[in-house]
């Protein structure tokens, strides 16, 4: 049997697939794992210079223990060279595996022994594999093959590793590892309420954990914010059926999400959900005056994003009694000030921008939106005008700006998503037009 890296260009929602690329393993004992068997694992993750890591897990020919060897890829994916050497003799029983990168583009490898409760770990230093270390006290059971899965936080770099009480089942916890050394730091509880099974952990751009577990035949997520640990809970729906192998995306550019297989026998159904959260977003309750504004910055990467209405530049809005609708309405010219980093940097990749939209609505009773588009620059001012205020039956008018920036790294990954959403209640005591 060989295991073989297969790489793939996305171009909004279509993958065009290279060439499978062999990784070298020849040898892996598959007869021994039964009729259509392998023995086989494999988990993979990218360190803060955007380098692949591959781990693999296998039997070798002739073996009755198991062996993994950790590859590594300085090119997407496209040539790949030996990490760590094949190490035998592991266990005689399964083992399971994750990775997370660290700082300075060194890795942390966690697995887990049928025999053993402990999590055991290696640390790449950023030139050699250190040797293997025992987080003690993570008590996993024994005599079970272990459910593991490892994020790590995207500012610091600190790694976690979720797993369960019993091992394939029970409460949630996550063990921590040090940003810049991979040291152990210790344990933390996730959740006691329930029996959870496959734990998938990601993080999200806002250094937001998100673990999702299976519990009572229902999808959970457990978050752990600024306030700590949360309650799980089922965003998903309260719906599924027998569902099982839970993966959790990759958190892209400020979202996250899962991926899952539900039924009992094939042919299986594969199903995804997922949230977009964006950097930013602000309510703005305000009369239309030349002296309020609505404006927030936020965070994009290394960048900063900055939305403001209406621009500093004007200054002001402009009042209209009327404008051309066929109800008579009560109208504002107003301008939308976006300025934006024209790269980034996120997780060891350069961003560049390639396009964005300011797209302005208002409703109640009438449908208002225009749009504007624009490439290039890190800064723009656009003007909008006949914007539904006020109607005559005297109703205030909720006007949303929402702005839209799309960038591209050089591996061809490009990653949108609505940053900012200003919502305005514009209320009827309005100032006169300077």
């Amino acid at each position: 049997m060989n295991f073989y890296a297969l790489r793939g260009t996305v171009t909004d929602t279509d993958i065009t697939w290279n060439s499978p690329v062999l990784l070298g393993y020849t040898f892996a004992n598959s007869d021994a794992c039964g009729s259509g068997g392998a023995c086989a694992a494999a988990v993979a993750a990218t360190d803060t210079d955007a380098n692949i890591y591959a781990a693999f897990r296998y039997r070798s020919g002739g073996s009755s223990t198991y062996s993994y060897q950790i590859m590594k890829s300085t090119d997407g994916g496209l040539n790949w060279s030996v990490s760590l050497s094949q190490v035998d003799n592991v266990s005689n029983n399964r083992i399971v595996m994750a990775l997370a990168p660290l700082t300075s583009g060194k890795m942390l490898f966690a697995y887990a022994l049928y025999e053993s409760p402990n999590l055991q770990y290696r640390v790449f230093d950023g030139t050699s594999w250190g040797s293997v270390q025992t987080a003690s006290s993570t008590n996993m059971g024994t005599n079970t093959i272990k459910q593991i899965s490892a994020d790590s936080i995207n500012s610091t770099k600190t790694a976690y590793v979720a797993y369960l009480s019993s091992g394939n089942s029970g409460s949630l916890y996550v063990a921590r590892f040090a940003n810049t050394t991979g040291a152990f730091e210790g344990n933390e509880t996730a959740t006691t309420s329930g029996s959870h099974q496959l734990p998938s952990i990601t993080i999200s751009f806002d250094d937001i954990i998100h673990i999702y577990t299976v519990s009572s035949g229902k999808l959970y997520e457990t978050r752990k914010n600024a306030s700590g640990w949360q309650a799980p809970v089922t965003p998903y729906g309260d719906t599924f059926y027998s569902i099982n192998e839970l993966t959790s995306q990759i958190s892209g550019f400020e979202s996250e999400g899962v991926f899952w297989r539900e039924g009992s026998s094939a042919p299986y159904t594969l199903k995804y959900d997922g949230r977009f959260f964006g950097i930013g977003g602000v309510i703005c309750w305000q009369y239309i005056s030349n002296s309020q504004h609505c404006s927030d910055s936020k965070r994009l990467g290394s960048g900063t994003v900055k939305v403001e209405t209406p621009d500093p530049q004007r200054s002001y809005w402009v009042k209209k009694k009327a404008c051309g609708w066929v109800f008579k309405v009560k109208c504002v010219n107003t301008s939308v000030f976006v300025q934006y980093p024209s790269t980034f940097t996120e997780g060891g990749r350069t961003y560049n921008f390639v396009s964005g939209y300011v797209v302005v609505t208002a409703a109640h009773p009438l449908v208002y939106q225009q749009s504007k588009f624009w490439t290039g620059g890190n800064s723009k001012i656009f003007k909008f005008y006949d914007v539904p205020r006020e109607s005559l039956l005297g109703w205030d008018m909720q006007v949303t700006v929402s702005t839209i920036l799309v960038y591209e790294s050089s591996c061809g990954c490009r990653i949108s998503g609505k940053l900012y959403t200003h919502v305005m209640i514009l209320y009827k005591g309005y100032d006169k037009t300077k």
